[in-house]
């Protein structure tokens, strides 16, 4: 199971890492909720309060990779739109590349197959091949 501590670890490093002009002033933070509190989602981005939330139970069985891409994705809410629409997708995009360059495959699969979820765009043998 996630513990806060290992939560706020891997948010200050998704941000060094994909949004390093992001949060300068860090009035950003990071949780873990109840699934009420998420919005009956697995994570939700809460602009007016500067929060990302995590419900802890639906996140208990996730990869730390898989969480990773979580944050990701929920940071390119704030950074984007709202939606997961064309915006949402190009910053999870530019977050890929960021994750190729990296050499972290399996995250940059992730976003990948992420994206594909949401909206059916991209090729789904790039995040197919384990």
């Amino acid at each position: 199971m996630y513990t806060q501590k290992w939560l706020e670890a891997c948010f200050l490093q998704v941000k060094a890492q994909f949004f390093s002009d992001w949060d300068r002033e860090a009035t950003w933070s990071i949780a873990l909720g109840e699934f009420d509190e998420t919005r009956g989602k697995t994570g939700y981005c809460d602009d007016r309060t500067r929060r990302i939330l995590f419900s802890a139970k639906v996140i208990d069985g996730m990869t730390e990779g898989g969480l990773k891409a979580l944050v990701i994705h929920e940071i390119c809410h704030d950074t984007s739109s709202e939606w997961h629409d064309n915006r949402w997708a190009d910053e999870m995009d530019r977050c890929k590349a960021i994750a190729y360059e990296l050499g972290e495959l399996q995250l940059a699969r992730n976003l990948s197959a992420q994206v594909y979820a949401e909206l059916g765009r991209g090729d789904p043998k790039e995040w197919m091949q384990f």
